[in-house]
């Protein structure tokens, strides 16, 4: 039995690397592909080396067609309502001002009742400095944004 763990292991020494014993020998060196252009190939002629340039082909490009959207960013709105204009419907409008209570104004809540106060527990609900202003349009009832305090 000694002598076939023998010939195992001088059969598989042979495929470790001499430099690194007990390792297996290192694959071939890594070459990256060839940079091209950042033009996609064309996918009509199969041939995936050929890139797709529109100039190339003889037809003339038309960019006066490009649409440029701008996104601007709403204004900032406060606990009061703000005059704006309405992203959906386009109108200028005072925006519609509703509280809601926030985890904030629970845990104020839950402060206040374990802290023997329970007779205060309804106040941050009606303060409304203890809850987020959600800020709508009249007029179409979309959303604007919101003031967290």
């Amino acid at each position: 039995m000694n002598v076939s763990k023998v010939d195992n292991e001088e059969s598989s020494s042979s495929l470790l690397n001499a430099d690194y014993p007990g390792y297996p020998s290192l694959p071939p060196p890594y070459s990256p592909p060839e940079k091209k252009s950042g033009i996609p190939p064309n996918e009509g002629d199969g041939n995936t080396s050929s890139f797709y340039r529109p100039e190339d082909s003889g037809a003339e490009i038309n960019r006066s067609n490009c649409n440029v959207v701008i996104v601007s960013a709403m204004p900032p709105v406060g606990p009061k309502s703000t005059k704006l204009t309405c992203p959906s419907c386009k109108a200028t409008v005072s925006s519609k001002v509703s509280f809601k209570p926030t985890t904030k104004t629970h845990l104020i809540a839950l402060l206040l009742c374990c802290c023997l106060c329970w007779p205060c527990v309804c106040v941050p609900y009606c303060v409304n400095s203890c809850r987020n202003a959600n800020h709508y349009c009249p007029n179409c009832k979309a959303f604007l944004g919101t003031y967290q305090s």
